[in-house]
């Protein structure tokens, strides 16, 4: 991984569990501030009262050592930039339009088609993001994600790990140049 983006401006931080999670949130809060104001709210799981609209974190992820690692909080960072940007771009809207549509469909169908959907969805925001600096961010939380989800192909060949195929082939080396709308 390169050099972490996040250690040159977080300056609040703790060996103290509590405040550096406090911080951490602040951090995160400023972060996708700077992407404009319908972002939505970031709450740790267990703090939120529910409603539509926030980005929840899970506090597992930043747990483990303090001060936070900025090579963690950058992966951090990467994943709430990313689902921000989706509430920016009116993903929710998406989702209502294609309700009515995807309710006349068989379950199994219905299931692969928001699946189908979501991906695209996934790509979209991270195409917008890459064209600003916080596309470094996300750059970096998508390359772990691909990390992780490293798998041959061969027999197992699910609808899940054909869309995760197309994902990751969105982001091979060289081919996000090629990617335009093709509105023949």
């Amino acid at each position: 991984m390169s050099i972490p983006l996040s250690s040159y401006w977080r300056k609040n931080i703790s060996p103290s569990e509590a405040l550096e999670l406090t911080n951490l949130l602040r951090a995160l809060r400023k972060i996708v501030g700077h992407l404009g104001s319908n972002v939505g709210d970031i709450e740790y799981i267990g703090m939120s009262r529910g409603g539509d609209g926030k980005i929840l974190l899970d506090p597992q992820m930043a747990t483990g050592q303090y001060p936070i690692p900025p090579e963690k909080v950058d992966l951090l960072a990467g994943m709430v930039i990313h689902e921000a940007l989706g509430h920016i771009e009116w993903s929710d809207h998406v989702w209502k339009l294609l309700e009515s549509e995807s309710e006349k469909m068989a379950p199994i169908k219905r299931i692969s088609f928001q699946k189908l959907i979501r991906v695209g969805e996934d790509i979209y925001v991270d195409l917008i993001a890459d064209q600003n600096i916080f596309g470094l961010y996300v750059a970096q939380a998508r390359a772990e994600a691909l990390k992780e989800n490293q798998k041959p192909i061969g027999a197992d060949l699910s609808v899940d790990r054909l869309f995760h195929i197309w994902w990751e082939n969105t982001w091979a080396v060289g081919s996000v140049q090629k990617i335009e709308p093709d509105y023949e």
